[in-house]
């Protein structure tokens, strides 16, 4: 018993013997939500997530609880803290794969505008269409996201995809 202790105290500590920029290469192969989670593993590990050159969050690979609104309660408070925590570092790329419903419009603006404005992103990809087994067949949760075109005004955003929503042109 003793032994195995051991041996995964060495293991974890090989990992953590490597370089930052290693790790953080090893994170580009996680979930955002896996990669977030890494922040457990030691102090050293607990900022790594924060400068990956991508946040991509996709409800489908949420946890599943009885409730779907809780499930979507749960992932919108994921992302608020994933971007509270995250570190103004520019990324390539925000993606956001979720199940849009009038009121969650505030907490997506939020998402849209911080990632724009304060990560620079270069893409970004919104994606409110998941599958249809997780839309409703009631029409009141098919809404669809309207999005803040003037956000783009003075921006990097060189890619823009947009599934599911409405853009309104300023005029």
């Amino acid at each position: 018993m003793e032994v195995t202790a051991i041996a995964h105290r060495n293991s974890n500590q090989a990992l953590n013997d490597l370089p930052n920029k290693i790790l953080i290469h090893i994170l580009t192969f996680f979930l955002t939500l896996n990669a977030v989670q890494t922040s457990f593993i030691s102090r050293k590990w607990r900022p790594l997530w924060s400068r990956l050159r991508f946040l991509s969050f996709f409800y489908e690979h949420f946890p599943l609880n009885n409730h779907p609104f809780d499930n979507c309660d749960f992932f919108t408070e994921f992302v608020d803290r994933a971007l509270i925590l995250r570190r103004h570092h520019p990324i390539d790329l925000f993606s956001l794969s979720f199940i849009y419903h009038h009121c969650f419009g505030l907490h997506v603006d939020s998402w849209v505008r911080f990632a724009i404005t304060h990560l620079r992103a270069r893409e970004l990809h919104l994606d409110f269409f998941i599958d249809r087994e997780y839309h409703q067949t009631d029409e009141s949760f098919n809404h669809k996201y309207d999005f803040p075109f003037a956000v783009l005004r003075n921006c990097v955003v060189i890619v823009l995809k947009l599934t599911r929503v409405e853009l309104t042109l300023p005029l």
